[in-house]
């Protein structure tokens, strides 16, 4: 628990695609909302959530690629998301109805915009702090080169070298002053954080250069993400300000 203000702090760090996708997923909660309040989509039983829910999930996959435009909509999009998507909970699961000019929509409505404004404010700071609330990483340089692959399960391998600082084997906790010693990657390949397959094997405790084998997802139209990027975080997984990244180019056939 002491380390979620700064993980949630980084989830607007560049590159990170999670706020993208949960900006999505909450306009497409606010679409399934207006639908519902003018009784294009019915709500008479908790199994009428599901084909509105799958549409969230199937679509909030889209927020990864938009970048900061959708990002920077987090801090009032989330809050106003949730109001309405308890007021379509509800009117699943008991006999209120909907509509705009019935309580439940109308109290839903204005609930959401208070939240969305009052709430904006500390998301913003909790999303988007200053640089001085994350660690700062001193001089610590990352470098990341595709050695194989990609082969037909789009299994890669890539060489991750640090000047400034070591590569550790794995998160643990921090007992020394030295935040770059013994960091910890996060790769990410498209919207997708990737775990390593393997590796790294020949660095059982710190070292400066190491090789990681990862398996990359596979997009909707068959094709590989063009380009991973990987972060170094602190051994105990708390990212640094401004981030140590690095990226890479995938071959596409």
């Amino acid at each position: 628990m002491s380390q979620l203000g700064p993980l949630l702090a980084h989830l607007g760090a560049d590159g990170d695609p999670w706020l993208g996708i949960l900006t999505v997923a909450a306009a497409i909660v606010a679409v399934v909302f207006v639908l519902a309040a003018l009784g294009r989509v019915r709500l008479d039983e908790p199994g009428d959530l599901l084909l509105p829910l799958a549409a969230v999930v199937l679509f909030a996959g889209l927020g990864g690629s938009l970048g900061d435009a959708a990002a920077d909509q987090a801090p009032w999009a989330l809050p106003l998301a949730v109001v309405l998507l308890g007021a379509l909970v509800l009117a699943a699961t008991t006999d209120l109805d909907l509509g705009l000019t019935r309580p439940l929509g109308y109290g839903a409505l204005a609930l959401a915009a208070v939240a969305a404004l009052a709430l904006r404010p500390t998301l913003e700071t909790t999303f988007f702090p200053p640089v001085l609330a994350l660690p700062q990483a001193d001089d610590a340089v990352a470098e990341l080169v595709l050695v194989d692959g990609p082969d037909d399960e789009g299994r890669v391998t890539v060489e991750l070298s640090v000047t400034g600082g070591t590569i550790g084997a794995g998160p643990q906790e921090q007992d020394n002053e030295d935040l770059e010693d013994g960091m910890v990657p996060r790769f990410v390949a498209g919207p997708a954080f990737v775990r390593p397959a393997e590796g790294p094997s020949d660095c059982p405790e710190t070292c400066t250069s190491t090789t990681y084998e990862l398996v990359l997802p596979v997009t909707g139209d068959g094709a590989l993400p063009a380009r991973i990027q990987v972060e170094l975080l602190t051994a105990a997984q708390v990212p640094f300000a401004p981030p140590v990244t690095a990226a890479v180019d995938v071959p596409q056939d």
